[in-house]
């Protein structure tokens, strides 16, 4: 899942997640995780995160890489928020050679005005990591909607004094790594700026056409 902050990619990583049953991990999440526990890595990362700048590539390609590792590759899996940067691009790559290789990144397109907009109001649930918008009225230290006893609280890199510069990282790196999918044609363009629901249903559909495209080589090569 490709796309600026604040794009949905979380969101809709989650999803797809439920509906096709495959894993999904989010490189932040991995790294507030290590963060919490304090691991080498998790610490390594730590003032970066609090920065808003992105975590260097050798230190993220650990997390992620430990993370593959541990998945069923033959089922498949999501990640969101990695690749963000060409070598980390093309370490995936080097990574899923022997798994058939990536199957398509998705890239969920939103302007830069409704990114910040998006990244500043946005606020999380501590267990379920469920977003919600400070303009709907909920606040920090509420008590998550879902009922799973989650308190509400807002991401050091969602402040507004981190968004900025979040972007600026994001327009210097992550454009080349749209490219790069660009290059290989696999490359999916979701707009954004639809319901939640609508982007949802146009990831499915493309996912879906992949499948059966697959399939229906599979057949003519029997």
């Amino acid at each position: 899942m490709l796309g600026l902050p604040g794009a949905g990619k979380g969101t809709q990583a989650r999803l797809i997640s439920q509906k096709f049953k495959i894993p999904t991990v989010s490189s932040g999440d991995l790294f507030r995780d290590h963060d919490k526990n304090n691991t080498e890595l998790g610490i390594l990362a730590r003032d970066y995160m609090l920065k808003g700048a992105y975590v260097p590539d050798d230190v993220t390609i650990r997390m992620i890489t430990e993370w593959v590792s541990l998945q069923d590759k033959s089922k498949g899996f999501i990640l969101d928020g990695f690749p963000r940067t060409i070598n980390q691009a093309r370490v995936l790559d080097d990574i899923l050679t022997n798994y058939g290789g990536l199957d398509m990144a998705v890239y969920i397109d939103i302007s830069v005005a409704e990114a910040i907009n998006r990244i500043s109001t946005r606020v999380l649930c501590s267990i379920c990591q469920s977003p919600f918008s400070l303009l709907d009225g909920v606040k920090e230290g509420d008590v998550c909607r879902t009922g799973d006893g989650g308190v509400i609280y807002q991401r050091p890199d969602d402040k507004p004094s981190a968004v900025e510069e979040r972007l600026k990282v994001y327009s210097r790196e992550t454009q080349e790594v749209i490219q790069y999918y660009q290059t290989r044609d696999n490359l999916r363009t979701v707009s954004g700026a639809i319901s939640i629901n609508e982007v949802k249903s146009e990831i499915i559909s493309t996912i879906t056409s992949l499948e059966n495209e697959r399939y229906s080589t599979d057949r003519r090569s029997i």
